[in-house]
């Protein structure tokens, strides 16, 4: 059934968001700590040390944009950086909508061509009036649920880089 579905997403057609859009990423790559248990804390720094590159390079960053009442588009990239988010906007958000963020550096300059709206987490401001993020962050609560409940873990080896 699972495979049906799948094959029936795969041929929807493309359409840009537009309205309001909640932007927000996160990372799906197993828990912090789940490779050292059981180890001594020297041996867990020898390996951290050794796998540094590893670590940053294999990130599971997940970039979500969600449109109010509307669709979501999430994409699998290596990290989560700036170019990564600015690009699979472009790509999937229509040039008249308005993004709502949080305060991350990464939005500030990258997003001029867009108009935005942004809530500070880091002030615990979850919504200012009509602005907030908690749509896509409530898609991430559920997602992240059905991974680490049903499938326990995943891994997705992207072919490209956003």
């Amino acid at each position: 059934m699972l495979h049906r579905l799948r094959e029936i997403m795969g041929n929807i057609p493309k359409e840009m968001l537009t309205g309001t859009v909640e932007l927000d990423e996160t990372y799906m790559s197993r828990k912090y700590g789940s490779d050292y248990v059981g180890m001594s804390p020297e041996a867990v720094e020898r390996m951290e040390q050794a796998d540094e590159y590893r670590k940053k390079r294999n990130l599971g960053a997940v970039i979500g944009m969600k449109e109010r009442e509307g669709n979501i588009i999430v994409k699998a990239s290596f990290d989560a950086k700036a170019s990564a988010i600015e690009q699979a906007v472009k790509e999937n958000v229509s040039t008249d909508a308005l993004l709502n963020t949080d305060e991350s550096m990464k939005y500030r300059n990258l997003l001029s061509s867009y108009k935005r709206e942004s809530v500070n987490h880091s002030k615990h401001q979850w919504v200012k009036g009509n602005v907030s993020t908690n749509g896509v962050e409530n898609f991430w609560s559920v997602m992240k649920r059905g991974v680490y409940g049903i499938y326990h873990q995943i891994s997705y080896t992207p072919t490209t880089v956003l």
